[in-house]
Parts: C-alpha cells; sequence; structure tokens
C-alpha cells in the first residue's frame, strides 16, 4: 500500500501563469510566493484567489510559524538572509546564515517545526535544522545522487520532496533521517512546495498533504494527498487544522508508486 493516496488535482486559476516558488499555510488560509515579483497570492482552501498581496521584496520559500504567529522567508536576491514577517507581511526581523558548507547556500525550502520550535533548510544536497538565531543545530544528509525540492515538518516525522535520476519522489523519515516510506509522483508535475493539513472525517482525522507543482514546468496545480493513516502519531497543531471546505469537482490524477 502506498503512504500516500491521491485525493484531487488542484488547477490554480492564472491568466499569466505565474511560476509558484512556494506554499504555506496558516490555519486557515494557503499564501504562494513567486520569484518573477514581490506578491504573495492568497488563496483559501479550495485554491480560489482571495488577494494579491505587495511585498517590499521578492520572497522565494515561505513558511508559517504558529508560536509567533509570523512567517519566515527566503530572499530571491539574497540566499544570507532569511526574513520575519508578521500577518500583513511586512519585515519585523532578519536571521543572518553565515558559517555554513559551501553546500548549503541555495535554500529550496522553510519549514517550521513546532514541537521544537526551530526552523528547517532544504538545500539541494542537505536538510539542516537551526535556531531562530541562526545557529546550526543538525545536518541531514540526503541520498545519494538527490536533488532535494521541498521539506516538511510534521512532529515526529519530516518530508520531502526530492528528485533521483529521472524520476521525483515524496519521503517520509524519522528524525534521524532514516526513511521510513516513499512513493514516485508523476514527472510531468514538478513539485516545488508542500503544505499540510489535517481535519476531522466521520470521527476520524485525515491528514492531507498539498504539492504545489508546475505541469511541464509551466502550469501551477496543487495535487490533494491523504497521508497512510498509520501515521497516527503524527503530532498536529492548530495551524493545520483548516476552516470547513466545501466539495471541490476535480480531476483525479493516477498514482505511481513503486
Amino acid at each position: 500500500m502506498s503512504i500516500l493516496t491521491t485525493c484531487s488535482l488542484l488547477p490554480i486559476r492564472s491568466t499569466d501563469c505565474k511560476k509558484y516558488s512556494s506554499i504555506a499555510f496558516d490555519g486557515c488560509f494557503f499564501y504562494l510566493t513567486s520569484s518573477q515579483g514581490c506578491f504573495i497570492h492568497k488563496f483559501d482552501c479550495c485554491f480560489e484567489k482571495v488577494e494579491c498581496i505587495e511585498t517590499c521584496r521578492s520572497y522565494d520559500c515561505l513558511c508559517y510559524d504558529q508560536q509567533e504567529q509570523c512567517f519566515w522567508a527566503s530572499l530571491v536576491e539574497d540566499t544570507t538572509k532569511i526574513v520575519k514577517l508578521d500577518r500583513c507581511f511586512c519585515e519585523i526581523g532578519c536571521i543572518s546564515l553565515s558559517g555554513f558548507p559551501d553546500h548549503c547556500t541555495r535554500i529550496m525550502s522553510i519549514a517550521y517545526d513546532c514541537k521544537r520550535d526551530t526552523l528547517v533548510l532544504a538545500f539541494p544536497q542537505n536538510i539542516m535544522e537551526i535556531t531562530k538565531e541562526g545557529c546550526c543545530i543538525r545536518l541531514i544528509e540526503t541520498p545519494h545522487r538527490t536533488y532535494t525540492r521541498s521539506v516538511l515538518v510534521v512532529p515526529p516525522y519530516f518530508i520531502a520532496a526530492y528528485k533521483e535520476r529521472h524520476h521525483q519522489y515524496i519521503g517520509i523519515y524519522n528524525w534521524d533521517g532514516q526513511e521510513i516510506g516513499r512513493c514516485r509522483f508523476p514527472r510531468k508535475y514538478v513539485i516545488s512546495g508542500l503544505a499540510f493539513t489535517s481535519c476531522w472525517e466521520n470521527g476520524r482525522r485525515q491528514l492531507y498533504l498539498y504539492v504545489l507543482t508546475a505541469k511541464h514546468y509551466r502550469y501551477p496545480y496543487i495535487v490533494k494527498l491523504l497521508l497512510d493513516p498509520c501515521y497516527e502519531e503524527i503530532e498536529c497543531c492548530e495551524c493545520s487544522s483548516p476552516l470547513p471546505e466545501r466539495d471541490i469537482e476535480a480531476e483525479f490524477l493516477p498514482r505511481e508508486t513503486e
């Protein structure tokens, strides 16, 4: 049985086919960033666009910190800093990144760990946990010849999307970096971000993964996946519980598993 089951494929309606680089969820809305301009698009739980938020500069990766009720973002023009944003996306702080290994320069993804109150950064060949002061706590080596695209923390696990040779995978790992399971993801939907929600359905908690993708590197889509219920020890924080959703009519995406 696959660790992930496809629920639906949701096209992000856009007149200009913006290329989105990351996705974050604050418990009510999804936020998508783009390195192509100084804006963040805000979507409801059905991925209907709510508004376009203008920002002072362009942000690449984004995550939500429910402890401080703020966002953390990497900059397009400066890879040595992570900025702290309030709920209105005004900059209110900054983390300087220095002394990292040479191969830890390009940030592919940022995630927040609500259990440890730390940030997790994904680089192409490594995943790193840091404090909010920018100090490295530990470095997790990713499998040889893989290219990490995104990371998401769902205590006590983390989920990573990566490319290995000609295939894409989404894997679940324990906190020591050991792979628990993975599934192959369709190549034509190029992964750029991950978000996580939970809700109660028929008296049972359901865990959903939202994968931000670009079909053929161009057309933005959200692939909604159901996480295998065997991962019941996952600790769901308040910001992963969305508002009630209405039914969404969407085409289904054929699964690819090993």
